[in-house]
């Protein structure tokens, strides 16, 4: 995932980021271009910022519904329709809300953006909103959520975030979980989404072998005809963590091997966080050590990682072991977890992270998607728009630094989350039929 390098491997030293120009388009609005000669497509992305999208409480379903619904029927075309025009033409457009805006990304293959600003266009100011397509969509979304509803992974990953964050239904949100918010939205609601979310004034960032002229012209193409702002973004509550020190057990009868997780919640973009949880959870670090080469009790252990806002990720330290054992694999993690916030990194671990983290950065540099998914954030947090800078913390980490950092970044008793066969075995403060749940055990 983009914001952290976790994997441990020797890498060269980080060549210079591409350079960030600041223009205007050719109607005179403000943009970022990335130039990427070598880049095999170019990509324009505009987010606007705003919760609109979690702004009804029981309708948080508009999360998804609302970026989707616009697809079905604009501009007079169905999607297959849509579909196909982009295929013919080698390029793609793609509306996403994200727990603090809403982003549009067009991509080219070659040459000027020509079939996705038409569909850009039609999607943001001429889609048809049509109730028999929000109940396709809903039903979608339900067989969906009926097929993934006993996935040990997931059900690990939907108690995780749910104790972590106490409940936040924006966390909710990402899983479309409960389905009653997704069947309460209605085509009204949508539109006045709509309404309140687009305007002529996104932030607008392009990257790509297209020329910033070019990417301007197309931004300035698909904006034109809405209306200008109308007033200020809603700003997005921080995700706040809870449930520190308690265990979650989730009953899984019909699994062989039992899931457990350790969630935390970390700043986005911190070097020290990457070299904290690469240590713990890399393929030779001390979890893999302990559980799997000492205690013979797991069949992989890792990291997870999920995006939630541009200050904020949900990290989880992850792995499939032997049910029997589950209450004691948990206690090794929180074990290790108090000695590396005692002790701090060896040189050998930090230097192999930052070696991983400066490797990851390199090969995000030449990608478009990866690299205007940087600048907005840093705009997002109003910070210089700079590729180099999100990379420095990785190029000058000392262990001293990582050392004194990371005692923050991981909380004293952290939480973890078994989904088993057999929950007698897990130790758990609480045992939950549903995984949402997990906040309430936690208090």
């Amino acid at each position: 995932m983009r914001l952290a390098a976790l994997l441990l491997a020797a890498a060269p030293a980080l060549a210079d980021a591409p350079a960030v120009e600041s223009l205007a388009t050719p109607e005179g609005r403000e943009m970022l271009h990335v130039e990427m000669p070598g880049a095999g497509y170019s990509q324009l992305s505009l987010f606007w910022p705003g919760t609109a999208a979690l702004g009804a409480p029981g309708r948080e379903g508009l999360f998804v519904l609302g970026a989707r619904l616009p697809f079905e029927r604009a501009g007079g075309r169905g999607f297959d329709e849509i579909d196909e025009a982009l295929l013919d033409a080698g390029e793609a457009v793609f509306l996403v809300n994200r727990l603090h805006g809403t982003i549009l990304v067009l991509q080219a293959a070659e040459g000027p953006f020509e079939a996705s600003v038409e569909i850009a266009r039609d999607v943001l100011g001429d889609a048809a909103l049509a109730e028999d397509d929000l109940d396709y969509l809903k039903r979608g979304i339900e067989d969906g959520l009926a097929q993934s509803e006993r996935d040990a992974g997931l059900m690990a990953e939907r108690a995780s975030g749910a104790l972590v964050a106490g409940g936040d239904r924006r966390l909710s949100a990402l899983t479309n979980r409960p389905f009653e918010t997704v069947a309460a939205v209605e085509v009204a609601e949508i539109r006045a989404w709509t309404e309140e979310t687009f305007h002529d004034a996104p932030l607008i960032v392009s990257a790509g072998p297209l020329d910033a002229e070019a990417a301007g012209a197309a931004a300035d193409a698909v904006l034109d005809g809405l209306p200008e702002p109308s007033g200020e973004p809603g700003t997005p509550e921080p995700v706040t963590f809870a449930g520190a020190g308690t265990t979650v057990a989730i009953p899984a009868p019909e699994i062989d091997v039992a899931v457990v997780t350790m969630p935390f919640l970390l700043p986005s973009y911190s070097a020290a966080g990457g070299v904290a949880f690469a240590a713990l959870g890399g393929p030779d670090g001390r979890l893999f050590r302990r559980v799997r080469e000492e205690m013979g009790a797991s069949y992989g252990l890792g990291v997870n990682v999920t995006p939630l806002t541009p200050d904020r990720q949900l990290v989880a330290l992850a792995g499939a072991v032997e049910p029997s054992r589950a209450g004691e694999v948990v206690a090794i993690m929180r074990e290790e977890v108090a000695r590396l916030r005692e002790e701090g990194p060896t040189q050998a671990e930090i230097d192999a992270a930052l070696a991983e983290q400066l490797a990851s950065f390199e090969a995000a540099f030449t990608d478009p998607d990866q690299a205007t998914g940087y600048l907005l954030d840093r705009l997002a947090l109003g910070l210089v728009p700079d590729l180099d800078a999100v990379a420095e913390p990785s190029r000058t980490l000392t262990l001293e630094e990582a050392a004194a950092a990371i005692p923050d970044l991981l909380v004293e008793d952290p939480p973890a989350v078994i989904v088993t066969p057999d929950p007698d075995a897990a130790e758990a403060d609480c045992v939950l039929d549903v995984p949402e749940e997990a906040a309430d055990c936690a208090g």
